[in-house]
């Protein structure tokens, strides 16, 4: 009897058995096969992931630009609105859909000595999509749908594919709120500023009549003291014309009035204006011949009152306070060094903050802004302004301002 083999052997399309050669060829494509599917699979999921990552990424970026408060307008090369947020829409008086597809020109107004064309790109647009750069404005102007415009900042920057500009974003906000704080500013200053002066100008007239008074009677000493006092009010009158002033220009203007000075005879100055004849022997001035810096002169005459004036408040009658002047490579040094109450290191880090007060100054009058303000004005300089103090031993506050280049 035969036994049977129930293994199927594969034949060829005539029913001829196959080679092995053969069985080995068709053994190898169909495993080229399965890697190919296999890398197709892999590959269909890995575009799956990345398609889920764009809608994920895109969904998170509308979300961020549609609850945003300022206003986000995307354009294209040509200067074509692609792209707007809620926020912006409702600034401009449109809605999303009739400011898509609507040319900058529309919402961003073209100088009337650049336009060339109806759908002109204003310049400082037109520098971002054409060489990348980055444009800001503080006092820009937009235009509503009404046709009626308002004030906003701004700042566009390019959108950048492959090294390429492909496009710009301009964030930017309504400024008709802040506008109209600082008119009320402005005139709050104004009407201060002119109550101050009315009883100020009475006490110069007094002081200048003192002054005449006691020199004709030969009264020299006395003379001097009167004349200190003719100085104050008068400095009082520039600090707040000069108030005024700043009020009106902004940082570039405020730069240009600044002079060059000698910081020492500044500084003696001060010391003559607001030390009084009994107080005199407990301030030594240690200073350099001459220190010339370019400042603002009246706003560091303010730093070295406050300065001084705090040294002589939290300080002992009788403790001695020294100012040292001096220059360290290219700053120069003013140091204000007393033996009062100290400052705890808690406090240190917080001294200069807005209405800060120091443990150590609680039972002594002040409102906590001499230090910030001038801080503030250090810096603007290019300064700084720190303090280091021990509690029960003193204080050392340094100003330093960096001198003029040669």
């Amino acid at each position: 009897m035969t036994a049977h083999n129930h293994k199927t052997q594969p034949r060829s399309a005539d029913g001829q058995p196959l080679s092995p050669a053969m069985l080995e060829v068709i053994g190898q494509a169909l495993h080229d096969t399965q890697a190919v599917n296999e890398q197709l699979l892999l590959a269909g999921l890995r575009e799956q992931t990345s398609a889920d990552q764009l809608r994920h990424q895109l969904a998170f970026a509308t979300a961020i630009t549609t609850s945003l408060g300022e206003g986000v307008y995307v354009l294209d090369m040509a200067g074509w609105c692609t792209f707007i947020n809620p926020a912006a829409a409702h600034m401009l008086g449109w809605t999303s859909d009739e400011l898509r597809g609507q040319h900058i020109s529309a919402v961003f107004p073209t100088p009337a000595k650049q336009s060339t064309s109806i759908n002109a790109i204003p310049t400082p647009l037109a520098d971002v999509l054409h060489f990348g750069s980055v444009q800001r404005d503080e006092d820009a102007l937009f235009v509503k749908q009404d046709g009626g415009m308002f004030p906003t900042a701004y700042c566009a920057a390019p959108i950048i594919t492959d090294g390429s500009v492909v496009g710009a974003v301009i964030t930017f906000r309504n400024m008709t709120e802040v506008r109209q704080l600082q008119r009320m500013r402005e005139e709050y200053l104004a009407l201060i500023s002119h109550d101050l002066r009315a009883p100020l100008t009475a006490i110069l007239g007094r002081a200048q009549l003192l002054v005449r008074w006691l020199t004709q009677h030969g009264l020299a000493r006395e003379a001097a003291s009167a004349k200190v006092m003719v100085e104050s009010s008068r400095r009082m009158n520039d600090m707040i014309e000069e108030v005024l002033t700043r009020n009106r220009t902004d940082a570039a203007m405020e730069a240009q009035d600044r002079s060059g000075i000698d910081l020492v005879t500044v500084v003696r100055h001060m010391i003559e204006q607001i030390i009084a004849p009994a107080d005199h022997a407990r301030v030594t001035l240690d200073a350099v011949p001459t220190l010339r810096v370019v400042v603002e002169v009246a706003q560091i005459e303010r730093v070295i009152v406050n300065v001084l004036t705090n040294a002589l408040k939290f300080s002992p009658r009788d403790a001695p306070i020294v100012i040292h002047v001096y220059q360290q490579a290219t700053d120069a040094i003013v140091a204000v060094t007393d033996q009062g109450v100290g400052i705890a290191p808690e406090d240190l880090p917080h001294l200069f903050e807005k209405h800060y007060r120091a443990q150590t100054a609680e039972q002594i009058a002040g409102n906590g802004l001499g230090l910030y303000g001038s801080q503030l004005i250090v810096e603007a300089h290019g300064g700084r302004l720190w303090a280091e103090s021990t509690v029960g031993v003193g204080s050392t506050f340094t100003i330093t301002l960096p001198l003029p280049a040669a």
